[in-house]
């Protein structure tokens, strides 16, 4: 009877993990953003159109942007085109094509060089099974050969909880773990065949559980689809905490000790007093006329105050009176957005 008990339990564990919710990876719109550095950096705005396809491995010094474009027809199959921008290019590149079979639970990739397609991954695998998997630039972090899934675990992103997949190169007992999220893609790079990151990095990137440490020359800081948030690694917990961070959006950090790419209309913006019981002064250096407009967004992430708007404000000194009274006590982020960004600061409401 034990025994019986034992089996039909095991058949319905099967016929549960089988059946299990699927999330896709690919939306309409996707955003995949990197960091290669000790510090992340906003990046430039990425364009829409790629003029030249991008080599392989890319090299990048501290940010990375891969982002889906508009769709193409090659061999009956519709794929997203991948534009690829770095820090220091205005320009992007054509990083390959990439298509989902939903049904199948798998993502399929063609790279810019046409070779054949390859199954990039397959959510559908179970422990045991095992993958072929050949890396561009193939060494002592990742070697080309056999992979097999030998763990899936539970890893909570902001999106809510995804299946990790642990693939291992058993002929190569010193590699890395591989690992894939559902609806996200691997840590590293979301088409990491092709990625520069497999290789050993100069630095012990931080260690927050469960984001382990990375020692590798990048990692994934930000995953979005159509601008809803997914993923956020331990950075931006990093960015929001410590006092020398301010953050761009929850896909963009910038460290404001050595901060890049500044919005050019505007030489500074603080808040005072901070922390405050209500009512605020923005005061704000313009260094050249431009429109202005006033978000309030909690920690969370969610927009509490919507489109405040200012006008144009000529170049100079302004103070900007803001009135939060009606809101709780707490750490909230005051947006300052213009067309060419946008800048936050933190505030803390305390009574």
């Amino acid at each position: 009877m034990k025994k019986l008990y034992f089996l039909i339990t095991i058949f319905f564990f099967a016929k549960n993990i089988s059946a299990q919710q699927y999330f896709p990876m690919l939306d309409s719109v996707n955003e995949w953003r990197y960091v290669g550095n000790y510090v992340p950096v906003r990046m430039e705005q990425p364009s829409q159109i790629a003029n030249a396809p991008c080599s392989y491995p890319m090299f990048f010094f501290q940010s990375m942007v891969e982002y889906t474009t508009h769709d193409t027809v090659m061999n009956s199959m519709t794929y997203k085109i991948i534009d690829m921008i770095e820090d220091g290019n205005i320009v992007p590149c054509t990083f390959g094509y990439v298509r989902e079979d939903t049904a199948a639970k798998k993502v399929f990739f063609i790279d810019n060089i046409f070779s054949p397609e390859i199954v990039l991954y397959d959510f559908s695998m179970q422990i045991g099974n095992t993958m072929t998997i050949n890396f561009f630039q193939s060494n002592s972090f990742f070697d080309n050969g056999v992979y097999t899934l030998d763990s899936i675990t539970t890893l909570h992103i902001q999106a809510g909880n995804r299946r990790a997949f642990h693939l291992n190169n058993h002929a190569f007992p010193s590699d890395h773990t591989l690992t894939w999220v559902e609806s996200m893609g691997n840590y590293y790079d979301a088409f990491y065949p092709y990625a520069l990151y497999n290789g050993p990095g100069n630095f012990v990137w931080w260690n927050c559980n469960p984001f382990f440490p990375h020692d590798d020359t990048q990692f994934m800081s930000c995953f979005d689809h159509m601008s809803r948030v997914y993923y956020d690694s331990c950075a931006y917990s990093i960015a929001v905490n410590d006092m020398c961070f301010y953050t761009q959006d929850t896909c963009n950090y910038y460290d404001i000790c050595g901060s890049v790419k500044e919005i050019s209309s505007l030489s500074s913006m603080e808040l005072f007093p901070n922390p405050s019981c209500g009512k605020t002064t923005i005061s704000l250096d313009v260094k050249h006329a431009d429109n202005f407009e006033i978000r309030v967004w909690n920690i969370s992430g969610k927009e509490i105050i919507k489109e405040i708007p200012l006008g144009t404000i000529a170049a100079g000194k302004k103070d900007v009176e803001l009135d939060l009274s009606t809101l709780s006590n707490g750490i909230y982020l005051v947006e300052l957005k213009t067309a060419e960004g946008s800048v936050y600061r933190k505030l803390l409401l305390e009574r």
